[in-house]
C-alpha cells in the first residue's frame, strides 16, 4: 500500500564495504527467555534466534524529565511520571543476568534518571552486581546544581561513567535541538565532573545544517577536560517528538568524514573503524589521552585482534591486549 521508498544510508561506498570486513561472529545470549512462535520481532524477549548478547543493557527507570527537547525520541517531559520501583528494577536486573551473567555495560536512562528519588540506591544496587561498566545517561542539570549528588556519584567507584548530553557550543543550535540555551548548565556540570574526576562521555546529537559543522570544535572542546574519556556523535533519529525535515538527517559516514578531514585532530581514516558488534551503525576511534593531547591507537591494532575479542569493552579488561597497545 505504501509503495517503495529510498533512504541514504552512507555517502562513502568504500567505507560501507569496509564495514563488512569487521563483521564478527556474534556473542550469543547465554539462554533464551521466550519460545519461537510467530518469528521475529514478535517473539523478542529474547528468543533462540536472537543473534547477539545484550552488549548494552538500557534500564529505563522513569518517563519523567525536567526538559522538553524538540528531538526527544521518547517524548519525555515534565509530568510523564512512571518512576519504576526498586522491585521492578531488581526484576529487570534478574532478567538481564539470566541472559548475560556478566554484563559488559548497563546504562541507566529515562526520561531524566537523575530526578528519580532512588537514583543513588539504583546505581549502587546495579554496580554491586557483576556488571563491568555502569553509565548514567543525563542532561546534567542536577549535576550542575547539586554538589552532594556529585559526591555520591564519585563514591560509586571505578567502572562508573556519566553519559552527558552535550550537542553544541552554540545557543541557536541548542535552542533548536534542546528547546533552550543549555551552555551554562553544560559548563557547570563539566566543572563538577572535572573537580571529582568522574569519567565522562560527551554525547552530541547531530542535525545537518544545525550543528554538523561543529564536530571538530566539539572534539577540541572535549580534549580540554580531564574527566572526558569519550565524545559520541549520534545522527538525529526521526521519531518521537522530532519534527525535523528529512534534509536534517545526517549519515554516520558524513560524520566520520568530517572527523577524518579535520586537520585539527590526529584521527585518520585508519583510526576510525567499524565497531565489530554492529559495524554498519557504529564507528569508533580509540586513543591515549594525556592532558589535552590525544594519540590515536586504533590503526596500530590488527583487525583480527578486534574482531576475535568477545564482548564490547573487552579491550579495557584484557591486560595482554593493553600491553600490545
Amino acid at each position: 500500500e505504501c509503495g517503495e521508498s529510498y533512504a541514504m544510508i552512507s555517502t562513502d561506498f568504500e567505507y560501507y564495504k569496509k564495514c563488512n570486513d569487521y563483521l564478527k561472529k556474534p556473542d550469543l545470549p547465554e539462554t533464551a527467555l521466550t519460545p519461537i512462535l510467530r518469528g521475529c520481532p514478535f517473539d523478542c524477549g529474547v528468543c533462540p534466534q536472537h543473534q547477539n548478547h545484550p552488549c548494552l543493557a538500557l534500564f529505563n527507570i522513569n518517563d519523567e524529565c525536567n526538559m522538553k527537547c524538540n528531538i526527544c525520541y521518547h517524548s519525555s517531559e515534565p509530568g510523564s511520571g512512571n518512576f519504576r520501583s526498586m522491585e521492578e528494577i531488581k526484576k529487570m536486573h534478574e532478567t538481564l543476568l539470566r541472559v548475560e551473567s556478566t554484563p559488559d555495560l548497563i546504562q541507566v536512562t529515562g526520561g531524566e534518571p537523575s530526578i528519580h528519588p532512588n537514583i543513588i540506591e539504583i546505581l549502587k544496587y546495579l554496580k554491586s552486581g557483576p556488571v563491568r561498566h555502569l553509565m548514567l545517561n543525563t542532561n546534567g542539570i542536577r549535576i550542575s546544581q547539586d554538589e552532594e549528588f556529585v559526591k555520591e556519584l564519585k563514591n560509586i567507584g571505578k567502572g562508573f561513567e556519566v553519559y552527558l548530553q552535550f550537542d553544541s557550543l552554540q545557543v541557536e543550535a541548542l535552542k533548536k535541538i534542546r528547546n533552550g540555551d543549555m551552555r551554562n548548565v553544560r559548563r557547570k556540570a563539566l566543572e563538577m565532573l572535572d573537580k571529582y574526576n568522574i569519567s565522562t562521555t560527551l554525547v552530541c546529537v547531530i542535525q545537518k545544517w544545525v550543528n554538523d559543522k561543529e564536530v571538530p570544535e566539539l572534539i577540541e572542546h572535549a580534549r580540554q577536560w580531564k574527566c572526558v574519556r569519550w565524545i559520541v556523535f549520534q545522527p538525529i533519529q526521526d521519531v518521537g517528538r522530532n519534527k525535523a525535515r528529512e534534509d536534517y538527517r545526517i549519515t554516520l559516514s558524513e560524520i566520520r568524514e568530517t572527523i577524518v578531514n579535520d586537520e585539527g585532530n590526529p584521527f585518520t581514516a585508519d583510526d576510525m573503524i567499524p565497531l565489530p558488534c554492529d559495524p554498519h551503525k557504529i564507528c569508533v576511534g580509540y586513543a591515549v589521552k594525556t592532558g589535552g593531547r590525544i594519540l590515536p591507537v586504533t590503526s596500530k591494532i590488527p583487525r583480527e585482534m578486534i574482531t576475535e575479542q568477545r564482548g564490547t569493552i573487552a579491550f579495557e579488561q584484557d591486560k595482554e591486549f593493553i600491553k600490545t597497545v
